[in-house]
């Protein structure tokens, strides 16, 4: 018998010639192993590409699994795909072409085989035969599965007790005319014994038409879904993106995420009516588009689409449809940070004095963003039953927590109306009045706030766009922590001003103290002396 140095040495040549003819002939590449960088969640594969004798040009083939990915260790997977891939560079040696019938080279093979076929033999004889002898008989055998459908998919399984089984698959292969011929399966059982020879037996397995048609079923469920991730469009690709995110994510949150999708397709069928496919967009697809957004508007807008369309993209790539996600990879270009400017104590009055008048709802509104420090699309969120009567306080949807309590400060809770009476399920500010029915998402009823703030306020007061409701956050939070500021240290009074603002860390609240600039120096004239 041959030695384990001999055998290698002979396969090795065999790959060396067959790549070498291979560049030559130039009608096919190199196939190459795909292992998705050792990640086991993905799938691995064997590519190559073949000339379209239409075109002229080097086409991409599908790629090849087989089974390679129910094995779960690198190792299986690597053994695999190597068989594969040697399987079809001979193949391809041979005169196999994706793009015609190849029917001659199978009944050439099968012809082969028979004229080859050993006789059966005793145990002491196949005590003797040579291990090569074995190895090609199952590569021959991969050859004929893979003439029978135009692809290598070997069947091989590995046992953990060194049991080997090499499927056998007679088929002849689909002529152009759709002609199909019945299948017949034969298998080769190769056992190693435990001084290490070979045993070499060989039985008709008689399977019922129940299990082919599972098999058949099974094959043709998995080449239909690598055929749909082959040719899936842009536009489906997103819906399917966007039907998983709804499961993680706020309805508010994915029809911001449709709107800017949308609007990417669009501008793909415009830009590049000619990439049908998810796959076909590239890094610099992406980055003409989010370079166009920040063009036509500003760099703040380009950032907030190249963040939702990063999580759409990553959901794809999570699900095998794509193979990168290529946004993480395009910097957040520099923007202008929007800052709502705080009132003076002056200015603040003169609004709560004219809105007592003007707009009670209104003010009452804008108390709870000033004394209870909720944000304007928080408030538009609450209903009857958020308000607790008897412990005065309100529970909301925050932007830091899915639920958030907090005490309703008796400066606030006095001048609230009785809502004992009141629908638990109404909304407590709507247009017209405290708790009532309100027909429109929790963006729309915000907006409709902001411009009658703008409409009442603004106006009247001739403020700029610097201003608005959420200056008043701003406002109050500064005035708090200046007065909390009189009788404590910093960290003291930042720790008191955490549990009433409701700020998830410290360092949260110190960022957000400098941003509206609430801590300044007292005056320092005196070391200038």
């Amino acid at each position: 018998m041959q030695s384990i140095y001999e055998y290698l040495t002979f396969t090795t040549k065999i790959e060396h010639d067959l790549e070498h003819d291979s560049k030559k002939s130039q009608l096919f590449s190199i196939p190459k192993i795909y292992i998705a960088n050792g990640d086991l969640k993905k799938r691995w594969y064997v590519r190559f590409s073949f000339r379209n004798p239409e075109t002229g040009k080097m086409t991409r083939m599908a790629n090849i699994y087989g089974k390679v990915n129910n094995y779960k260790t690198k190792e299986a997977r690597l053994a695999i795909l190597t068989s594969y891939r040697k399987n079809l560079l001979k193949l391809l040696k041979l005169g196999f072409n994706p793009f015609e019938e190849n029917s001659d080279l199978y009944h050439k093979l099968v012809n082969e085989e028979a004229q080859t076929k050993p006789k059966v033999e005793s145990k002491d004889d196949s005590e003797k035969e040579d291990l090569n002898s074995v190895i090609n008989q199952a590569v021959k055998n991969a050859i004929k599965d893979a003439l029978a459908d135009n692809v290598i998919v070997p069947k091989v399984n590995t046992e953990e007790n060194n049991e080997k089984v090499f499927k056998d698959e007679n088929t002849s292969s689909k002529k152009l005319n759709n002609e199909e011929h019945v299948k017949t399966k034969q298998y080769v059982q190769v056992r190693a014994d435990d001084n290490g020879t070979v045993e070499n037996t060989s039985e008709i397995v008689k399977n019922t038409a129940k299990s082919q048609h599972e098999d058949y079923v099974h094959e043709s469920h998995v080449n239909e879904r690598n055929e749909f991730l082959e040719i899936i469009s842009i536009a489906k690709a997103f819906d399917l993106a966007l039907e998983l995110k709804s499961k993680e994510v706020s309805e508010r949150t994915i029809r911001d995420y449709k709107s800017k999708s949308n609007r990417f397709v669009v501008w793909m069928q415009e830009t590049y009516p000619e990439k049908k496919s998810i796959k076909d967009v590239t890094r610099k697809d992406l980055m003409a588009y989010l370079n166009d957004i920040a063009l036509k508007t500003s760099a703040r807008n380009r950032n907030n689409y190249r963040t939702e369309l990063g999580s759409l993209f990553q959901v794809l790539k999570n699900n095998e449809v794509i193979e990168e996600n290529y946004i993480p990879s395009i910097p957040v270009m520099k923007s202008k940070p929007e800052r709502h400017k705080t009132y003076t104590l002056k200015v603040q009055e003169s609004i709560f004095e004219y809105l007592i008048k003007e707009d009670p709802n209104l003010l009452l509104f804008i108390k709870f963003v000033a004394y209870n420090f909720i944000r304007p699309i928080e408030v538009c969120r609450l209903r009857i039953k958020d308000i607790n009567l008897d412990t005065k306080t309100v529970q909301f949807k925050a932007k830091n927590s899915p639920l958030k309590t907090k005490i309703i400060p008796s400066i606030l809770f006095d001048e609230l109306p009785d809502l004992s009476k009141l629908d638990k399920e109404s909304f407590l500010f709507t247009p017209n009045k405290i708790g009532a029915f309100w027909d429109a998402n929790e963006t729309n009823r915000r907006d409709h706030f902001s411009k009658r703030f703008r409409r009442v306020v603004k106006d009247h007061f001739k403020l700029n766009e610097d201003y608005g409701i959420y200056s008043f956050r701003h406002t109050f939070i500064s005035k708090l922590y200046r007065k909390l500021r009189e009788d404590s240290a910093p960290f003291e009074a930042k720790s008191n001003l955490m549990l009433i603002t409701g700020h998830s860390s410290m360092s949260a609240l110190e960022k957000y103290l400098r941003e509206i600039d609430a801590e300044l120096p007292e005056d320092y004239s005196n070391l200038f002396k």
